[in-house]
């Protein structure tokens, strides 16, 4: 959604790679320059360099060559104060002595701000530094063995300037200002005899204790500055400023576009039940439509993946830039009487499940608010991409918990159902350029001392981590790469098995829910291209041209701002090659991750151009499914070129002159949710690379037909914005199919609302017919679609003709006893969460010569408890159709197993409290334990991890419970007593008195393992 935002980060690693200056450590192979240059120097006479700066032993990240104050002014060395920032670090670099460096570091720390009202301060840098010669080894002024320099008693050096000016600010609206140069500005190892500005004028003499009052010009404006030295040298440095037009007052970036609020509104926040131990919290912000004074027919709006920015309130969207410019939700609300329920994540990255038990306490909130008004409407929820799945996972835990959601409609607006995909080169790039980050002091400095205004770094990689490796990207992505840079798809493949077995919402009671889906991407085969980004510092000269990608797991929110300005940060052309990209693999092997960056040193002395690589990395596409392929919503960065305006740019305050550097920077749109994954088709289990590829036919999306999918793969982040996908979602909300989903001949079906004639078919006549009137005739048995068209619009509805027939399964599992209805006849098993909504299902059990308890879900499976150990059940299966007449009853025993071996499970206690064993040899009280271990040669099913013991809960005889500890397979005794358990039984118990606890096994998802009674049985005299 231009809006939710699910966001991996993607091509700000690109980015974040391209900025950092290329002074730091290498990695692997690659000795830096620094030591290079300090071995190549390491026997030349400090002292004696003039200047005590050495241009030769310097890193340039800016070129000194143009920034002579000799040669001619031109764009390329007007200093914007990043690039006076890289001059001043390459001066510094220079230093042999350290004399200068400190002046550099006190200008570095020193606080800087942007000057107020029409007052610009200047910043000003002038050194004298020494070069060798060019002639210098020829004529024997130095000598060069094993790649190090050394002097002779002749003089090898020559002198050269630096001459730079910058100021923070780069734009006004002041016509007339004022210009300063503050002493803790001028950095400089010489003395000025005169320094004088030109605004176009002529030039002016100004200084420390010197001010300049100046006239704008509407648009870029030239400052040149002149330098005359005591030798009578002038020397010329210039910048830009650029006036701009005054807006009228009160009107900024941020309230240019201001949105209308309805008095009737308001936000809350609701917390949600742990998951895990995890609880998340919502804002919940509402808006009534008409007269309503609470909450009557809501529309609930659900946010996806939407990290917020480090020391900041909200994330990048929220009620005010999603809901309430939306014209087709203003309309929902004014024309159909929507009360308009936004839902804005305050943890969106923590667990799916944590974020829907939240969105469970959102949905009871709102039906307690339609209880006020004494509404019956029905709830209609529509989640965008991860919000979509959170809307899946809520529903169906409420119908499992039997609790009611009150919910009609659910639309889920390109939602990852079997995952979503973010190129492997991508995630790859990423990882490299957090470690070379980690320790780029420099880096943060320049930006720091630079910016003015706050612009941190460290904030930065902390979102960018925050949205490439937090646990909701984990599970979404079909590929990810983990913090140490390796495949990890664990959490996905959990998270898949979990949402396959809980299977989509059915309504409160086993039907009434429509069930939408809409996939941003379409079925047309895509163009691939040969790299979704390439970026190169040597490619040309000039302003650049920023085409600044969409960071793919932020939907709605592009990452444009921060890769404009990071971009902007890489040293000049001149000093820098630097070669990316990031491509598509169209087969296994296909190199995915290229980036090379090498520093160009020239020394005069020795001839050419010396390229030493700083960074490289290589990455490769795995024998993995090829995404890349598959048709799917995108990411096309060429709709966001060069937009700071009202993103992420104004929360970060990121200067426009960033967007100035030259570095050439070539995007391409960039896969996200497969469409066939948005619309539900197949399993994320199982992988079969033709349901990706082709539109499902008849029954292979969960949703049945009732989808939508565009002829052309457009943005993810499209939401509500799409004329085409309004009118759809607007004609399913008013107007739907009536009549049985369990077929027979003469049902009747009509369509609610319709206006003139509607026509009727079906989409296998071999399973049934309908007439001009809605009359159905069944013909066969198995599913197929009733279809209905009315003014040009189509609908559909799955029906079922005939009663599959079931066969009723059971085994021991975690929890209980786990049955499951397993369909025989293929004309229905391949469609059955379909089925499902036709039948419901009337499970019953018998526990030893208890009478039976019987629950009724619409679920083709049901977990029964385990009560007790050694356990003997016989269970029941009804199968109902949606009239209510029995198709099926079944029944099956079934018993617990032991899988664990224990031993220590009989104590005594005496009449003094003394423990002991079953063989009764006293038992210190204090390290007495239960022990247990896997039973040997059990079958390999009880092998996996949910059945390993995690926990435990002991059972008191009379039914108090505490959870104990387990530490490798072993239970202290003294964690199953209650404190005055002992002093009871001395006190309270005959002779040969039986205590029964029972120690209750748990795996990691609390479920039940197995029950392990304790005896503990009363001896006032262990002897007799």
């Amino acid at each position: 959604m231009n809006i939710h935002t699910l966001k991996v980060t993607a091509i700000l690693s690109v980015f974040l790679f391209l900025c950092m200056p290329t002074m730091a450590q290498q990695r692997g192979k690659n000795e830096s320059l620094r030591k290079v240059l300090d071995k190549m120097f390491a026997h030349i006479d400090k002292n004696k360099v003039p200047t005590g700066l050495l241009r030769d032993y310097a890193e340039e990240y800016e070129d000194l060559d143009i920034f002579t104050g000799i040669v001619p002014l031109t764009e390329h060395n007007a200093a914007d104060y990043v690039r006076f920032g890289y001059l001043l670090s390459t001066i510094k670099s220079a230093d042999l002595i350290g004399e200068v460096s400190k002046d550099i570091d006190v200008f570095f720390r020193q606080k800087k701000s942007y000057d107020e009202n029409n007052s610009i301060s200047l910043s000003l840098a002038l050194y004298k530094y020494s070069q060798i010669k060019e002639n210098a080894l020829k004529d024997g002024l130095i000598t060069y063995k094993n790649d190090q320099v050394y002097t002779t008693n002749k003089d090898p050096y020559k002198q050269g300037y630096l001459f730079a000016c910058s100021s923070l600010v780069e734009n006004t609206t002041e016509s007339s200002i004022i210009i300063s140069l503050p002493k803790s500005n001028l950095l400089t190892n010489m003395h000025l005899s005169k320094l004088e500005v030109n605004l176009g004028n002529g030039f002016q003499e100004m200084g420390v204790n010197k001010k300049v009052k100046a006239n704008l010009q509407q648009g870029r404006n030239e400052i040149i500055i002149k330098a005359t030295l005591d030798n009578g040298q002038s020397l010329l440095s210039h910048m830009f400023i650029i006036k701009l037009e005054r807006k009228p007052d009160g009107l900024t970036r941020a309230s240019e576009y201001s949105f209308l609020s309805n008095p009737l509104s308001d936000t809350i926040v609701i917390n949600g039940d742990d998951y895990r131990g995890i609880s998340t919290k919502a804002e919940v912000t509402y808006c009534l439509s008409g007269n309503h004074t609470t909450i009557v027919k809501p529309l609930i709006i659900v946010e996806g993946f939407d990290p917020r920015l480090p020391n900041k309130s909200k994330g990048f969207t929220h009620y005010n830039n999603v809901v309430a410019p939306n014209s087709f939700l203003e309309m929902l609300r004014e024309g159909f009487g929507y009360d308009l329920v936004y839902v804005d994540w305050k943890s969106s990255g923590e667990y799916i499940q944590a974020n829907a038990y939240t969105l469970i306490s959102v949905i009871n909130w709102i039906n307690e608010q339609k209880a006020i008004s004494n509404s019956k409407e029905k709830n209609t929820i529509i989640g965008h991409s991860m919000g979509g799945l959170i809307i899946r996972y809520a529903l169906k835990t409420m119908e499992d918990r039997n609790i009611k959601h009150q919910t009609q409609t659910y639309i889920s607006y390109d939602a990852p159902h079997l995952g979503a995909y973010v190129p492997l080169g991508v995630l790859y790039g990423y990882k490299a350029i957090r470690d070379w980050c980690a320790d780029k002091k420099f880096l943060k400095s320049v930006i720091k001392t630079f910016s003015g205004k706050k612009f941190n770094v460290d904030e930065l990689i902390q979102l960018g981590n925050s949205l490439a490796y937090s646990s909701a990207t984990a599970q979404l992505l079909v590929d990810y790469v983990n913090p140490e840079g390796n495949l990890d798809n664990r959490e996905y493949i959990l998270w898949q098995k979990e949402l396959s077995k809980l299977g989509f919402p059915k309504g409160d009671n086993g039907h009434g829910l429509n069930m939408f889906a809409i996939a941003n991407g379409s079925y047309k085969e895509p163009i691939i291209p040969d790299h979704y980004l390439s970026a190169d510092a040597n490619a040309g000269i000039g302003p650049l041209d920023i085409l600044t990608p969409l960071n793919p797991f932020i939907y709605g929110l592009s990452l444009n701002d921060i890769t404009a300005a990071l971009v902007s940060m890489i040293p000049g052309k001149t000093k820098v090659d630097a070669d990316i990209k990031i491509s598509p693999a169209k087969k296994v092997g296909d190199e995915v991750t290229y980036f090379r960056i090498k520093i160009k040193k020239k020394f005069l002395w020795i001839g050419p151009t010396i390229s030493h690589t700083n960074f490289s990395f290589d990455r490769y596409y795995p024998n993995i499914p090829l995404y890349d392929t598959y048709p799917s919503s995108k990411y096309d960065v060429r709709g966001f070129t060069g937009n700071l305006d009202g993103n992420l740019g104004d929360k970060l305050n990121v200067p426009d002159i960033l967007l100035q550097r030259e570095i050439f920077v070539k995007p391409k749109a960039i896969p996200f949710v497969p469409t066939s994954s948005a619309l539900a088709i197949g399993s994320g289990l199982t992988h079969n690379p033709e349901l990706y590829k082709a539109e499902p036919q008849s029954m292979a999306s969960a949703f049945g037909k009732n989808y939508f999918v565009n002829n052309e793969s457009q943005e993810h982040s499209s939401f509500l914005k799409e004329k085409q996908v309004n009118k759809w979602i607007l004609s399913r909300l008013s107007t739907l199919i009536v009549g049985p989903i369990n077929a027979y001949t003469n049902a009747q079906y009509f369509l609610t609302n319709a206006i003139g004639v509607t026509s009727w078919s079906t989409d296998n006549s071999k399973i049934a017919t309908i007439n001009s009137s809605g009359i159905l005739t069944a013909k066969g048995k198995g599913i197929c679609f009733v279809e209905a068209s009315n003014n040009g619009i189509k609908y559909s509805m799955p029906i079922v003709v005939g009663n599959p027939r079931y066969i009723l399964k059971g085994s021991y599992s975690p929890g209980g006893y786990l049955l499951k209805a397993e369909c025989l006849d293929t004309e229905f098993k391949n469609s059955q969460d379909l089925i499902n909504d036709a039948f419901k299902f009337k499970w019953g059990i018998k526990y030893g010569n208890s009478p039976i308890e019987w629950i009724e879900n619409t679920k083709p499976e049901i977990l029964f408890r385990q009560t007790s150990d050694n356990e003997y059940c016989v269970c029941f299966l009804e199968v109902l159709n949606s009239q209510g007449e029995r198709v099926s009853i079944q029944n099956m025993e079934i018993s617990s197993l032991n899988i664990y071996d224990i031993e220590n499970s009989t104590f005594y206690i005496d009449r003094s409290g003394n423990l002991y064993d079953g063989i009764k040899n006293k038992y210190d009280f204090d390290y007495a334990s239960i022990y247990f271990s896997r039973k040997k040669n059990i079958s390999k099913a009880f092998d996996d991890s949910s059945w390993d013991a995690i926990t435990a809960l002991s059972v008191d005889p009379i039914g108090k419970y505490k959870e104990v500890t387990i530490d490798e397979g072993s239970i202290p005794l003294k964690d199953m007593f209650a404190e005055d358990a002992i002093e009871y039984m001395k006190a309270h118990s005959e002779e040969g008195q039986q205590y029964i606890y029972t120690i209750v096994l748990l795996n990691y998802e609390n479920k039940s393992l197995q029950y392990i009674p304790i005896r503990v049985i009363y001896k006032s005299d262990i002897n007799k």
